[in-house]
Parts: structure tokens; C-alpha cells; sequence
């Protein structure tokens, strides 16, 4: 099996965190043998994760992936992999808080890729004042943007 996300692979996991590590928690034997079987799994559910936070917002292909997001795939399976054995140490805790609060700044779009094209972003059109020339008011019955009982409610 190899991983089917663009985002993050098993080569990538290893050079991020410790093989050794990697090993003791993917395996479901005593010895300690790696399974690579499991962990590119879980490296495809983390990715699976990015890929709904992403959707309507971020067009990701192969070959255009922002390294931020590979570490993201990669700190979250890795939370996953070690929550197996109930063995999150407290940098890995730290990873998957940072992991969980970048999604939380993406979708408050604090921050954004800017290496990718944004999808469903409405579009805004400044005028030569640095006003926009339409809003999301223009389709209401006979103008009206005021709010009730204000300046062109009749």
C-alpha cells in the first residue's frame, strides 16, 4: 500500500519525526516491527481531515503543495498513530495543537496559502476611490440597505 494524498507521504513522516517512534506505534505485535501498512492509513485519514478543511476554499494539486501542509498531515498522523498506544508525549501534544490551531486561523481566514488559488472567493471589485462597486446589498427589492427603521425603509 502507499499513501493516495498529495499532501504527505511515509518518507515525509520519517523525516519529520523519529522511525523508531514511528515503529513502536504503528505496529500490533510486541516487537516493535514497523508497518508501514498502518501508518500510510493514517497518514491518508489525517490528510482526508486537511482535504474538508480545504474544500471551497483552497485548490491544492500535486506538485503545488505548501510545506505547511505537509506538516500539518504529518503532526496529525502522528497524533493519531501514538494515541494508539496512549503514548502522546507533550511535543506531540504541541504539534497537534498547532496543527488544530492553524485550521482554526485558515477557516477564520487569519491566515491563508498564498501559493494557492482560493476557491468560492466572492469577487470584489474596487473602484479608483478604493470603494467596492457592488456589494452583497445590490439584489435587495428597490435598494434598501438601510436596517429596519432606518434611511430607506418606507
Amino acid at each position: 500500500m502507499t499513501v493516495s494524498n498529495i499532501y504527505t507521504t511515509y518518507a515525509d513522516l520519517i523525516v519529520l519525526y523519529d522511525e523508531r517512534t514511528i515503529a513502536q506505534v504503528s505496529g500490533d505485535q510486541d516487537s516493535g516491527a514497523l508497518s508501514q501498512a498502518t501508518i500510510e492509513t493514517i497518514i491518508d485519514t489525517a490528510a482526508s481531515e486537511l482535504d474538508s478543511i480545504l474544500e471551497g476554499r483552497y485548490s491544492v494539486t500535486a506538485g503545488n503543495v505548501p510545506k505547511v501542509l505537509t506538516r500539518w498531515v504529518a503532526a496529525k498522523a502522528m497524533g493519531m498513530a501514538l494515541m494508539r498506544r496512549n503514548k502522546t508525549s507533550d511535543a506531540e501534544k504541541e504539534d497537534c495543537k498547532w496543527a488544530d490551531d492553524w485550521a482554526d486561523k485558515l477557516i477564520a481566514r487569519k491566515i491563508n496559502l498564498k501559493s494557492l488559488t482560493r476557491t468560492n472567493a466572492p469577487e470584489v471589485v474596487m473602484a479608483s476611490s478604493g470603494e467596492p462597486t457592488h456589494s452583497r446589498f445590490d439584489n435587495i427589492p428597490n435598494g434598501d440597505r438601510s436596517i429596519p427603521g432606518g434611511e430607506g425603509n418606507t
